[in-house]
């Protein structure tokens, strides 16, 4: 194989890697969706992700699914009357018309109770989130180090 014909190839195969933990699902695109690796016999992880509405009208993020766990809920983090940050679920995750909104550590996330299996670090595991417009989208969330984000 010649320099050029290996160089493209790599580059290639650098898009398909990079492309393909972000999606696309009509006027929603959702980027690199992640979940914090965990040690072994936990029963609850979380996951995060961008999710950029480029519609005309808000979607609502109503909820979401998993076959790894018993419940995903809604979560984000707030300042309590004791001034600590509280965890606490709500009820649904809008997303403007043209804006994106971050799913991250210490703010909106999903999480996931009532884990039945632990996914190694490197691995994926599927998700289903719930739209008021876009309806059910299944993504796959890829286990990373929570270091970097």
């Amino acid at each position: 194989m010649g320099m050029k014909t290996t160089l493209a190839l790599m580059v290639l195969s650098f898009s398909a890697v990079s492309s393909a933990h972000d999606y696309t699902f009509g006027d929603l695109a959702i980027a690199h969706p992640w979940s914090k690796e965990i040690p072994p016999n936990t029963s609850v992880s979380a996951g995060f992700m961008a999710i950029t509405n480029k519609s005309a009208q808000n979607e609502v993020l109503l909820g979401a699914t998993s076959p790894v766990a018993a419940s995903v809920e809604l979560h984000t983090h707030l300042h309590g009357d004791d001034g600590m940050m509280q965890m606490r679920p709500v009820e649904e995750i809008v997303i403007p018309a043209g804006e994106t909104v971050e799913l991250r550590p210490h703010s909106l996330h999903l999480m996931l109770m009532g884990l039945n299996q632990v996914t190694p670090l490197g691995e994926t595991f599927p998700v289903t989130l719930t739209f008021q417009n876009a309806g059910e989208v299944t993504l796959d969330l890829k286990v990373e180090k929570a270091l970097h984000h």
